[in-house]
């Protein structure tokens, strides 16, 4: 699982109070809130827009392994892939603006097949299914990072300096498991 676009770090990936405090006059609330946030962040934007989150499936795909693209998952823990690992990319949207790019890989081990199905249709955020399922949701592992990304400035009208927040995180929800990796996008 790749992004759609190359990210090219300014700062690695740090714990969110380091990374937060070398930049903190630069950070609005809002934005800093969601960076930090640890649940559903698809409930937390609906929370904060009064609006549903709508997904724009880039790709999504099956695989029997992790192709582990070393600069965004150095020294997180691996899937369990005995089953297969599903890996999409999507654009998130909320009140008719994208906010936020996520690439996720779920592992397929202990999914329950009713759920699965509805995650491979692809036009529902991860967490919303998850909490419809009454799954606790949680995250493990949250860590920041601000990237550089040419081509999503380019796709955005941005100067190709722009910088974007990252975060990567170990998305939990009941059994299952994943590996998100979101950028937020500038506006948010």
């Amino acid at each position: 699982m790749s992004l759609p676009f190359t990210l090219q770090f300014h700062h690695h990936w740090h714990s969110p109070p380091r990374l937060l405090e070398q930049h903190h006059e630069r950070v609005p609330e809002r934005l800093e809130a969601a960076l930090l946030y640890t649940g559903s962040l698809t409930g937390y934007l609906e929370r904060l827009w009064q609006q549903p989150v709508v997904v724009h499936l880039q790709r999504q795909y099956i695989q029997a392994t992790l192709d582990d693209d070393e600069r965004l998952w150095s020294g997180y823990p691996p899937l369990d892939c005995a089953v297969g690992v599903l890996s999409r990319v999507a654009w998130l949207q909320v009140a008719g603006q994208e906010r936020l790019v996520a690439a996720s890989q779920l592992s397929l081990a202990g999914l329950p097949e009713s759920l699965r199905g509805e995650i491979e249709n692809g036009q529902r955020p991860l967490g919303a299914l998850f909490l419809e399922q009454a799954a606790e949701v949680a995250r493990d592992h949250l860590q920041l990072a601000l990237a550089r990304a040419p081509e999503l400035a380019q796709r955005l009208g941005e100067p190709s300096e722009q910088l974007f927040w990252c975060r990567r995180s170990l998305f939990r929800a009941g059994e299952a498991r994943a590996r998100i990796i979101e950028v937020f996008l500038t506006g948010f």
